[in-house]
């Protein structure tokens, strides 16, 4: 588990959260608040740009993503990366997309 980093971006802060120390909640609400304030914004020409920028700031490999969200599993597969599905309890219980 790490601290939060004071340079880091708000969305680069929030692919991280997970690893931080410290009460969960107290973790997301900062996040959710530093993100509010945040006078940028990020928008993608498409599914293949949000992989390739997922991909290079996490790496190559597993994403865990919310069974409710669909992805694009041929453009996260371009860019090195796979979806799973993610449960609170990090179990895989249903198809991600």
């Amino acid at each position: 588990m790490t601290d939060a980093p004071a340079s880091l971006r708000p969305d680069a802060r929030l692919v991280r959260l997970h690893a931080e120390r410290g009460d969960p909640q107290a973790r997301l609400s900062g996040a959710l608040a530093a993100l509010e304030g945040a006078d940028w914004g990020l928008l993608l020409r498409d599914h293949a740009a949000l992989a390739h920028q997922l991909a290079a700031q996490l790496g190559r490999g597993t994403l865990r993503v919310d069974p409710r969200l669909r992805v694009n599993r041929d453009a996260l597969a371009d860019a090195g990366l796979a979806a799973a599905p993610w449960t609170p309890t990090g179990a895989a219980h249903a198809p991600c997309g």
